[in-house]
This record gives structure tokens, C-alpha cells and sequence, in this order.
């Protein structure tokens, strides 16, 4: 019903667009340009993540899994912003936009049309075009 500051990110370059995520009432993330934050007490308090930070908005698919892509690298985690790692993936263009609608379901969008689906496959399948990639999560 009301706005109010709850306080601002100290030594931090601005926010940035689509830089923002809550995954219930307490536990959110601020991707700034230069660090990820987080807030497990309702922007309470912030404190920094060992995210390796992709200028590319925040997704979570639940509470424990969710990934920042942007050109050619996925920043993930999977223990709800704990850890993060940052993979460097082979696409065939660079990526402007991303979607993680499940733990083992995601999408991205890049240059000249080009679009790829992550998903969880058995180690043996292969489909022409694919590019391998580390599991985010158990499923």
C-alpha cells in the first residue's frame, strides 16, 4: 500500500533495469553493474554474492535455482543464491534476453534470431545443434 526506502547498497554502482529479484517476501537479488546482492530479511540489509555479475536481468525458476545469461556466459546457482558459477557457453551469437521457467527448463534469445532451450538430457543423447552444458540443478 506505501513505498518507502529501506536503504541503499552501500559502495555500489547504480541499479540496473530487469537488475531485480524477489523469490518470496525476505529473500530477493540486485544485480548492480558491478556485484549481485542479496537480501534474505526484506532489503533489510545486503550483502554481496560471488556471482559473477552479466549485465542481463535476474531469474529464478523457485527458491534454489536461478541464472543471470548474457552474451555468452550463464552465471547460476542452484542453493538459492548461495554460490554461483558462471559458465562460458559455445552459442552461435550473443544473447540479449533469457527465461528460466523451470529447474530444468530454460530459454535464451540472441542475435539474428537465434534461439536455444536448456534442458536436462540423458548423457548419451545428442540432436544436430546442440551444445553441451553443466546440469544447473537436479530436477
Amino acid at each position: 500500500m506505501t513505498w518507502d526506502v529501506t536503504r541503499f547498497l552501500p559502495n555500489a554502482s547504480a541499479g540496473d533495469r530487469d537488475g531485480v529479484f524477489f523469490t518470496d517476501a525476505n529473500t530477493g537479488f540486485i544485480r548492480t553493474y558491478d556485484h549481485i546482492f542479496a537480501t534474505s530479511d526484506g532489503a533489510q540489509t545486503w550483502h554481496g554474492t560471488t556471482a559473477m555479475t552479466l549485465n542481463g536481468p535476474i531469474h529464478f525458476a523457485d527458491r534454489e535455482v536461478g541464472w543471470v545469461a548474457r552474451g555468452t556466459r550463464i552465471a547460476y546457482t542452484s542453493d538459492g543464491g548461495k554460490r554461483w558459477n558462471t559458465a562460458e557457453i559455445r552459442f552461435p551469437a550473443e544473447v540479449f534476453s533469457s527465461s528460466l521457467p523451470a529447474r530444468d527448463r530454460g530459454y535464451v534469445v540472441g542475435e539474428h534470431g537465434m534461439i536455444y532451450r536448456y534442458r536436462i538430457v540423458p548423457i548419451d543423447y545428442s540432436v544436430k545443434g546442440m551444445i553441451s552444458a553443466s546440469a544447473i540443478a537436479a530436477t
